[in-house]
């Protein structure tokens, strides 16, 4: 496989745009954002479902001074999709944000976590959910 890194930035004002439009259907802009990666990747793999990467932010109170420590907290999460081709943007979106709520309901079980049990069920298939989602 070859990895390659894609980035598009919004000016303030689509930004703006996009966070309002979102907000009037009760949407978050990571789940609108999402969403469209999700099905730009869909159409260009020619394969709607698919499981990805989200990076999270993970500072658990182990301690009673953790927010003084300087560390990368980031932890990764599997989002595991599969879109009804026929729904509309705004529908997918909605199952988007339902399903990345759920999902993320279980974050102290973490997506290296899920691999590793993957693949002690799958020992002999490569386990390998390869694309990643961030939106800071």
């Amino acid at each position: 496989p070859r990895f390659v890194r894609r980035t598009l930035s919004l000016s303030s004002a689509q930004w703006q745009s996009l966070r309002h439009s979102a907000q009037q259907q009760n949407l978050t802009s990571n789940a609108v954002l999402l969403t469209a990666f999700a099905r730009t990747l869909g159409h260009w793999s020619q394969q709607p479902a698919m499981t990805l990467n989200l990076t999270t932010f993970q500072r658990h109170p182990v301690h009673p001074q953790v927010d003084q420590i300087i560390g990368d907290f980031t932890a990764l999460s599997l989002l595991a999709l599969d879109p009804d081709p026929q729904a509309s943007f705004l529908t997918q979106a909605a199952a988007v944000q339902k399903q990345l709520f759920a999902d993320l309901s279980h974050r102290l079980f973490s997506g290296v976590e899920v691999l590793r049990a993957l693949r002690q069920r799958q020992p002999d298939s490569d386990v390998l959910m390869p694309v990643v989602f961030t939106s800071t």
